[in-house]
């Protein structure tokens, strides 16, 4: 997968993603493109909803309900992978 910043139709900055392999390409909105540095931190889920909640007047639920399913999508497409957190390393 390939990452690339572009201007967007409105002038402000986008992340999109590009398959090489399969000729996909994807563009990450602004919560997307504030998720994608902790991937490149390789923060584990729990850490990353924690970053959110930190920074966002929503609650627990509510990001939960946003972002996982989100996450769940990229992992599916092969876009990121995700660190597994100390309680999944236990297991």
């Amino acid at each position: 997968m390939i990452f690339k910043t572009v201007p967007g139709s409105d002038g402000e900055e986008i992340i999109i993603a590009h398959n090489p392999e399969t000729g996909d390409m994807y563009e990450f909105n602004d919560i997307g493109s504030y998720l994608l540095p902790m991937f490149a931190e390789n923060l584990p889920m729990d850490q990353m909803l924690a970053r959110i909640l930190s920074e966002f007047d929503a609650t627990e639920e509510e990001i939960s309900a946003d972002v996982i399913p989100f996450v769940e999508r990229l992992i599916d497409l092969g876009m990121v992978e995700l660190k597994p957190t100390p309680r999944q390393q236990a297991e």
